[in-house]
């Protein structure tokens, strides 16, 4: 079982940096091809959904990308790129800047604060040293 994960990972990881190469490319119809082809080997995965909603989303579809974009985050909750996506698509103040994989996310800071209660249960901010 493992072993067939991490195969379905690496097909996946193939599958980001070729369509993201095609569409940069602006060879379309290759990249909807391979969407599609990924799209019925592994119809529970994220991916495919994702990349399908950019190359929509490039085209002119909006409604139907963010229904796709929808689509991979309910599948896998835990994954980035299509809530990036997502919130890109739906935001009045968006950068366009698509999330093929997870590297296309960015890093999550980390507060410099924190909230601490009080005998009161009342939250306090406190800078952390």
């Amino acid at each position: 079982m493992e072993v067939v994960n991490e195969m379905k990972s690496e097909k996946m990881c193939i599958l980001c940096s070729s369509v993201k190469e095609l569409i940069h490319v602006k060879d379309y119809k290759n990249a909807f091809e391979m969407v599609y082809e990924f799209m019925a080997q592994f119809p529970n995965n994220p991916e495919p959904h994702n990349l399908l909603g950019i190359l929509l989303k490039i085209k002119g579809k909006h409604t139907l990308a963010m229904k796709h974009f929808r689509v991979a985050w309910v599948l896998d909750p835990t994954y980035k790129p299509a809530n990036q996506n997502l919130s890109n698509c739906g935001s009045f103040y968006s950068n366009f800047k698509y999330a093929y994989d997870e590297n296309d996310c960015p890093k999550e800071k980390k507060s410099e604060y924190r909230i601490v209660y009080d005998d009161r249960h009342i939250g306090h901010v406190e800078k952390i040293k």
